[in-house]
């Protein structure tokens, strides 16, 4: 990763008009639809709070990477046979590249409450070719902030 990756990224979570609750990833030149998980519950004694909590997860592990730098995997795309991830890494806690992929795990064999522990217990994430970005955390950040007014407002609009 270079040292100053400049201020121009491309990362946002937008509605998609087209499906109800679902929604368009946008990382680099790759574009990436997804929906919510099937249940806002999802499962008896679940803590999920549904998109907004999972969007302010993202945040909260995000900018746990500063100042030392680590990385942490979110999930962005819930299906029975898999479920889509990021991969955000900080060598220095500057810089983060992240990366989309997919594992096998099934959206109904965790809890998206504990996603955190989840990631980092993932054995089997393929990366997928060209769905990367790398930029500051912050820029990350300010990106992944200013898309979530936007996502939880258009859930207000489809219901």
């Amino acid at each position: 990763m270079s040292a100053d990756p400049g201020p121009h990224i491309v990362f946002s979570v937008e509605p998609d008009e087209a499906r109800w609750r679902g929604y368009v990833l946008k990382l680099g030149t790759s574009r990436h639809e997804f929906s919510e998980p099937d249940s806002p519950s999802f499962g008896f004694g679940s803590l999920y709070r549904g998109p907004g909590a999972m969007l302010d997860q993202w945040v909260t592990l995000l900018e746990g990477l500063s100042p030392a730098g680590g990385a942490v995997m979110l999930p962005y795309n819930f299906s029975d046979q898999c479920t889509g991830w990021l991969r955000a890494s900080s060598p220095d806690g500057v810089v983060v590249e992240v990366q989309a992929g997919w594992s096998l795990l099934g959206q109904y064999c965790f809890d998206p409450s504990d996603f955190a522990s989840v990631g980092a217990s993932l054995s089997d994430f393929t990366p997928i070719p060209n769905a990367r970005i790398q930029g500051r955390i912050s820029d990350v950040l300010n990106a992944l902030k200013a898309c979530r007014g936007t996502y939880i407002n258009s859930i207000f609009a489809q219901d």
